[in-house]
Protein backbone atom coordinates (compact mmCIF):
# COMPACT_ATOMS: atom_id res chain seq x y z
CA UNK A 1 0.00 0.00 0.00
CA UNK A 2 2.84 2.57 0.75
CA UNK A 3 3.88 2.32 -2.91
CA UNK A 4 0.83 2.79 -4.22
CA UNK A 5 0.20 6.11 -1.85
CA UNK A 6 3.85 7.71 -2.34
CA UNK A 7 3.52 9.48 -5.17
CA UNK A 8 0.20 11.40 -3.90
CA UNK A 9 2.65 11.90 -0.85
CA UNK A 10 5.64 13.12 -2.31
CA UNK A 11 3.14 15.45 -4.62
CA UNK A 12 1.60 16.30 -1.12
CA UNK A 13 5.27 17.07 0.29
CA UNK A 14 6.55 19.21 -2.93
CA UNK A 15 3.47 21.34 -3.39
CA UNK A 16 3.95 22.58 0.24
CA UNK A 17 7.25 23.58 0.24
CA UNK A 18 6.45 27.40 0.84
CA UNK A 19 4.76 26.86 3.84
CA UNK A 20 6.47 24.61 7.01
CA UNK A 21 3.79 23.67 9.12
CA UNK A 22 2.42 22.10 5.89
CA UNK A 23 5.10 20.63 4.75
CA UNK A 24 6.12 19.31 8.37
CA UNK A 25 2.52 17.66 8.52
CA UNK A 26 2.90 15.81 5.17
CA UNK A 27 5.94 14.96 5.97
CA UNK A 28 5.06 13.60 9.48
CA UNK A 29 2.45 11.39 7.89
CA UNK A 30 4.79 9.81 5.23
CA UNK A 31 7.24 9.21 7.63
CA UNK A 32 4.69 7.23 9.65
CA UNK A 33 3.78 5.14 6.97
CA UNK A 34 7.26 4.30 6.16
CA UNK A 35 8.05 3.73 9.49
CA UNK A 36 5.60 0.99 9.59
CA UNK A 37 6.59 -0.29 7.00
CA UNK A 38 10.42 -1.03 7.34
CA UNK A 39 12.01 0.90 4.53
CA UNK A 40 15.22 2.85 5.85
CA UNK A 41 15.91 4.37 3.31
CA UNK A 42 13.34 5.92 2.99
CA UNK A 43 13.24 6.18 6.72
CA UNK A 44 16.30 7.84 7.00
CA UNK A 45 15.44 10.97 4.32
CA UNK A 46 12.20 11.37 6.21
CA UNK A 47 13.83 11.83 9.74
CA UNK A 48 16.52 13.91 8.11
CA UNK A 49 14.24 16.71 6.70
CA UNK A 50 11.83 16.90 9.65
CA UNK A 51 14.75 17.69 11.91
CA UNK A 52 15.82 20.44 9.15
CA UNK A 53 12.25 21.44 9.26
CA UNK A 54 11.59 21.67 13.25
CA UNK A 55 15.27 23.50 12.88
CA UNK A 56 14.21 25.51 10.28
CA UNK A 57 17.19 25.53 7.93
CA UNK A 58 15.89 26.40 4.83
CA UNK A 59 19.32 25.45 2.64
CA UNK A 60 19.09 22.32 4.62
CA UNK A 61 15.53 21.80 3.65
CA UNK A 62 15.62 22.45 -0.13
CA UNK A 63 19.18 19.70 -0.03
CA UNK A 64 17.28 17.30 1.80
CA UNK A 65 13.52 16.96 -0.37
CA UNK A 66 16.62 16.55 -2.88
CA UNK A 67 17.14 13.94 -1.31
CA UNK A 68 13.69 12.68 -0.51
CA UNK A 69 13.20 13.02 -4.21
CA UNK A 70 15.57 10.55 -5.28
CA UNK A 71 15.20 8.09 -2.30
CA UNK A 72 11.34 7.67 -3.42
CA UNK A 73 12.30 7.37 -7.03
CA UNK A 74 14.77 4.69 -6.05
CA UNK A 75 11.89 3.00 -4.08
CA UNK A 76 9.66 3.11 -6.97
CA UNK A 77 11.59 2.09 -9.70
CA UNK A 78 12.83 -1.06 -7.39
CA UNK A 79 9.13 -1.74 -6.75
CA UNK A 80 8.57 -1.38 -10.45
CA UNK A 81 11.32 -3.72 -11.56
CA UNK A 82 10.91 -6.85 -8.75
CA UNK A 83 7.03 -8.35 -8.86
CA UNK A 84 5.14 -8.64 -6.06
CA UNK A 85 5.64 -12.60 -5.00
CA UNK A 86 2.20 -13.05 -2.95
CA UNK A 87 0.20 -11.76 -6.21
CA UNK A 88 -1.76 -13.56 -8.21
CA UNK A 89 0.33 -13.56 -11.44
CA UNK A 90 3.76 -14.05 -9.36
CA UNK A 91 2.04 -17.33 -8.04
CA UNK A 92 0.71 -18.57 -11.21
CA UNK A 93 4.03 -17.82 -13.27
CA UNK A 94 5.69 -19.96 -10.42
CA UNK A 95 3.69 -22.91 -10.81
CA UNK A 96 4.67 -23.05 -14.64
Amino acid sequence: LLVISLQDDQAAIMSSTGDKHELGQAVHKLHGAVRVCGVPRLENALSKLASAIKAEDDDEIGVLLNYLDGEITALTEWYRTNPDPFSSTAVTSRRQ
